[in-house]
């Protein structure tokens, strides 16, 4: 897998009968740096896991814009996927009983009792996660809340109330890391 630049045979074509040229990756780096005219470049980089190059290709500033909002698109998913990966609650680290337990229970096929009981635990454990937040940490949750349900987005909440975007994004990831402590398994 290597990376290989193509330009327009002629700078001027607007990919119109366009002809493309194979260049390396120094002439491409030092054309990006000595251009008097801004040029626009796409990535294609679909099939990289196979094995496959990453091909470069010049290209109008129209189709870069369209590109580069997909390809911004998807890392966006990717690092919320890496970040908000599920983790796995066992439910006997949260509830005992005298009786055995929860793994003992046969389920009704009909029913799906451990969706129910995981949704009921993890309410508990949510609402008890929400009581012991200081009133800032719960005004954060009420925005992010907020825009959840008005179809907002919390940057014009943030501003309706007179709150610091960058301080409400700092404050919203201490309070999730918080709140995702009390889904961890405790330690002994």
């Amino acid at each position: 897998m290597s990376n290989r630049y193509f330009i327009w045979k002629e700078a001027n074509c607007q990919e119109i009968n366009s002809k493309w040229v194979e260049i390396s990756g120094r002439e491409f780096y030092s054309l990006l740096k000595e251009s008097p005219k801004k040029r626009y470049f796409e990535k294609i980089d679909e099939c990289v896991e196979d094995g496959a190059d990453v091909l470069v290709f010049e290209t109008t500033y129209e189709r870069y814009k369209k590109w580069h909002r997909e390809h911004e698109r998807k890392c966006r998913s990717k690092r919320l996927e890496l970040k908000y990966r599920n983790s796995i609650i066992f439910l006997n680290d949260y509830i005992v009983s005298s009786e055995g337990s929860l793994n003992d229970f046969i389920a009704d096929i009909d029913e799906n009792v451990e969706d129910k009981a995981l949704k009921n635990v993890e309410c508990i454990v949510l609402q008890d996660a929400i009581k012991n937040l200081n009133d800032e940490e719960r005004l954060v949750l009420d925005i992010v809340k907020r825009a959840m349900e008005e179809n907002k987005s919390e940057r014009g909440i943030c501003k309706e109330l007179g709150i610091d975007r960058e301080k409400f994004r700092y404050q919203r990831e201490k309070v999730f890391e918080k709140i995702k402590k009390y889904f961890s398994p405790k330690q002994e």
